[in-house]
């Protein structure tokens, strides 16, 4: 590892079907989708062990979670992405520049689906969870 230095990932901006999402600060969590291994040890006998590799390929999806705060127009667009025409179609992605460096993160991804149910909170500080899952982030 170098000696310079090293910035966090943060204020994402997070796009549903190009559709720009202003996000709950520190809310958007993203699994890249490689799936999970499983490791096993096997016998190969004089007392020697070996690991048994596995990808769960059940598991080899993208998967972004992010909350929202509760405003009319972020209900609306939720609303239009839950029609079921929408199921497997909808385009993710994620991008973050940090200002001092000017390196810019970015992760994209197809075919994903809403996968919860999202309870809307109303209030001052009312905010909804969105869960999506779909194909693997690039």
């Amino acid at each position: 590892m170098s000696n310079s230095n090293q910035f966090r990932i943060a204020t994402p901006t997070v796009m549903l079907n190009d559709i720009p999402f202003a996000v709950v600060n520190d809310s958007v969590e993203m699994t890249p989708g490689f799936g999970e291994v499983t490791v096993e040890g096997a016998s190969a006998g004089g007392g020697n062990i070996i690991q048994i590799l596995a990808r769960d390929v059940t598991s080899a999806f993208g998967m972004l979670k992010f909350s929202v705060h509760t405003t009319q127009e972020n209900h609306d667009i939720l609303v239009r992405l839950m029609e079921p025409q929408n199921d497997g179609t909808i385009s993710v992605s994620i991008t973050s520049t940090n200002t001092s460096t000017g390196k810019t993160f970015s992760r994209a991804a197809e075919g994903h689906s809403i996968t919860n149910n999202p309870a809307i909170k109303f209030g001052t500080s009312g905010q909804f969870d969105l869960e999506l899952k779909g194909g693997k982030f690039i």
